[in-house]
């Protein structure tokens, strides 16, 4: 969890998930997300064939409060023996970190950075080794640094693969926490994380 921007009593929201295929176990999670969040929030669903690039950049400059991503992370060395095509020739850390979008669309972090998203106070990638990227003195070059350029508020990603059931109740118990109006943004992760880990202790799942 990185940044702190306070959310409105009634959030709005983007929601992108589903994008793998039909069977994506992500549907269930975004739809949960937004009944979680209520009637009273607004609340846009970029599901399956709409979680594009170009939808996501389509939040440029008119953001909402908390964008919701479930998908797959990427980090690559240029050097990499499976570098997909579409990255090759690149070198930059920002080019070669990003999210899986639908169709196996990449979405780079230097694409994200670009986009600005200055209203947007969280944004929650439920996505495998989204913190991942390439370190250096002036920190991780990658999709944290992405959003913060984008100028996102709290930040929370994943550092590693993580195990679906148990990222599955963390949003849940996240969402519901937040919803509850009694806790704000850190308190919130703070309860979920204590509900996964009291159900996994092993530090790997939390």
């Amino acid at each position: 969890v990185s940044g702190d921007k306070g959310l409105s009593r009634h959030p709005s929201a983007a929601i992108f998930g589903g994008m793998s295929s039909v069977n994506d176990a992500t549907w269930k999670e975004i739809r949960d997300v937004h009944q979680m969040l209520g009637r009273k929030s607004h609340v846009e669903m970029f599901e399956g064939k709409d979680g594009t690039v170009e939808n996501f950049r389509r939040l440029d400059c008119c953001a909402p409060e908390i964008i919701h991503v479930a998908s797959h992370g990427f980090f690559y060395n240029a050097s990499d023996e499976n570098l997909p095509q579409a990255l090759a020739g690149k070198t930059s850390p920002m080019d070669l970190s990003g999210l899986v979008m639908y169709g196996g669309a990449l979405m780079s972090a230097e694409d994200i950075a670009g986009v600005n998203l200055d209203n947007a106070s969280l944004v929650c990638l439920a996505s495998c080794d989204s913190g991942l990227g390439k370190t250096s003195a002036e920190g991780i070059y990658g999709l944290q640094r992405a959003f913060k350029k984008a100028g996102a508020g709290t930040i929370i990603m994943a550092l590693w693969e993580a195990s679906d059931v148990a990222s599955a109740m963390f949003m849940s118990e996240f969402y519901k926490a937040l919803a509850s109006k009694r806790t704000d943004v850190k308190e919130s992760f703070r309860a979920a994380r204590s509900a996964v880990r009291a159900r996994y202790p092993e530090p790997f799942y939390w």
